[in-house]
């Protein structure tokens, strides 16, 4: 039994288990068709908060990890809306962002030239995020 579980952890680490939960909470085609916008919601465990992570993809496409557009936790009400075919928005109204890119584009839709442009809209106006932290972050 001993050897069952060693061999168990063994196999995790050398496949690099990830234990954190992944949901794919909105998929929103752009306008023109040409590529969709991913949210997923990351979740690792009673002790931590929800994570987001948003990736821009062909159609039908999945996210791959280390290509997010933006990576963030503690976001609430987040959204996204293409305002145009290639103008993504993204809104919230408070939150902890770890990564963000304003810009998209990829080898496999149109060789590097159809580029998608990423706006983040705080929705709560004024937001202090050291404020926040006193209370809940």
């Amino acid at each position: 039994m001993q050897r069952i579980v060693i061999l168990c952890l063994m196999i995790c680490c050398v496949t690099s288990c990830d234990f954190v939960s992944r949901e794919e909470i909105a998929r929103v085609p752009s306008p023109d068709g040409i590529v969709e916008a991913v949210l997923i919601r990351t979740n690792a465990g009673a002790t931590t908060a929800f994570g987001y992570e948003l990736y821009i993809v062909p159609p039908g496409g999945k996210g791959q990890r280390g290509r997010e557009q933006l990576r963030a936790d503690h976001l609430t009400d987040i959204g996204i809306q293409w305002r145009q075919s290639k103008l993504l928005e993204v809104h919230y109204k408070e939150g902890r962002i770890f990564h963000f890119s304003n810009f998209w584009s990829s080898k496999e839709v149109g060789e590097f030239n159809y580029v998608v442009e990423i706006r983040l809209l705080l929705l709560a106006q004024p937001f202090s995020l050291s404020a926040q932290a006193k209370g809940k972050l």
